[in-house]
């Protein structure tokens, strides 16, 4: 199945075509419900496991793989974290913030497949809470009004003696600093 060959670090093992094949046959439909299972969309899902594997094709030579499927299914599971990545980043340009915690909390809720995964949903939920505590007092319970209580800009302003663009600022405060570290950190590891 593998073809053996010498380098200056030894023998090594590469896929063969039909190795390849053979690999692809077994795992292609497995690996796109998976994806399919995080994504909700067959195509996307597709397109997904086809890039995994024309990069193991690609990659062939240069790649030390003990564990093919180990590695199928992690190549898949970051490619789908990757792709929220995209997704979650536009959402963060368009949406408002309590649509970005909602898109947010339910990007971690389906990826819990196994224990990392839940310890990083648990970490993230963690994370948003504690950035929203660590905003000023007034910034952070005029964004509570906004994304939780729903209330708009004038009622937030009547309620707290201030002006609208006041409430605005806070709230541009608000989602600046948690787009700001979502993007700088969580999905960068």
């Amino acid at each position: 199945m593998l073809k053996s060959y010498k380098t200056k670090y030894g023998n090594r093992k590469i896929l063969t075509l039909d190795s390849f094949n053979k690999l692809y046959e077994e795992n292609f439909h497995r690996l796109v419900h998976r994806a399919l299972f995080l994504l909700k969309e067959k195509q996307i899902s597709e397109d997904v496991v086809q890039d995994v594997f024309v990069d193991l094709w690609e990659k062939r030579k240069t790649r030390r793989i003990g564990n093919y499927n180990g590695y199928l299914h992690n190549a898949v599971k970051y490619q789908v974290y990757r792709l929220n990545k995209k997704k979650l980043t536009q959402k963060l340009y368009t949406e408002s913030d309590e649509d970005i915690i909602k898109y947010y909390v339910s990007l971690s809720q389906e990826l819990l497949l196994d224990k990392e995964s839940v310890n990083m949903t648990n970490e993230y939920v963690d994370i948003i809470g504690k950035l929203i505590d660590e905003l000023p007092d007034k910034c952070k319970s005029v964004f509570c009004m906004y994304c939780f209580e729903r209330l708009t800009y004038k009622e937030i302003a009547i309620k707290n003696k201030i002006s609208t663009k006041t409430v605005d600022n806070h709230i541009y405060k608000a989602r600046k600093r948690i787009k700001e570290y979502i993007e700088q950190n969580l999905f960068t590891k």
